[in-house]
């Protein structure tokens, strides 16, 4: 297990990577909820901007979640975003406590195994399990042809004779040290999720 460190995450309640050393608000499953949980606030990115940001030296240790708005700490966002913020984290908190406390349904039947392509798979009617619809793995996959090049030195991971599943997530996985196979490693497939991310902004 990784030591946190006292130093506070730039990133800190969006940090999107489990094995960061740094000390953050939240712990990693908020932080991750978080982190994809931006894309439903509309024009986010208008709220980066703080005001004074000579002054502000350090990054705040509540971060995103911070709602004291004289505060003078670095958090990435303005008021108005943290508190837009803070509303999207207590609403996912809240359907997180509301999904675990539903009854577990026992499975009937076997669990469908995870198609090799997983999210780069164009077969419509493929009967393996994936992560992505049809739709959104055909916009990946036009993604993957566009970036091909940056792709080209990706495709192999690391430890690869110890990744004997392939992950659920597949090639939209962003956790560094995820054991199952992906097709990607790390570096292509953040290359994927972040050009994904920008084409659902147009």
């Amino acid at each position: 297990m990784n030591t946190p460190s006292t130093n506070v995450c730039r990133y800190n309640c969006i940090c999107n990577k489990d094995s960061c050393t740094f000390s953050h608000f939240i712990e990693y499953d908020q932080r991750i909820a978080l982190y994809n949980g931006l894309n439903d606030i509309p024009d986010i990115d208008s709220y980066r901007y703080e005001d004074y940001p000579m002054i502000r030296k350090k990054t705040c240790t509540f971060g995103q979640l911070c709602n004291n708005k004289a505060c003078t700490f670095k958090h990435g966002f303005n008021p108005d975003g943290r508190m837009l913020i803070i509303t999207k984290h207590n609403a996912l908190k809240k359907e997180a406590k509301m999904a675990a406390a539903k009854p577990k349904v026992q499975r009937t039947e076997p669990l469908i195994p995870v198609c090799e392509e997983n999210c780069l798979c164009g077969v419509e009617k493929c009967g393996m399990q994936h992560y992505m619809t049809f739709s959104q793995r055909t916009k990946l996959i036009a993604i993957s042809i566009e970036k091909a090049s940056e792709l080209e030195t990706c495709m192999t991971e690391d430890n690869q004779d110890k990744r004997t599943k392939m992950c659920i997530f597949g090639q939209m996985c962003n956790r560094e040290n995820c054991t199952f196979k992906h097709g990607l490693n790390i570096t292509g497939r953040m290359i994927l999720i972040e050009s994904y991310k920008d084409a659902k902004k147009n």
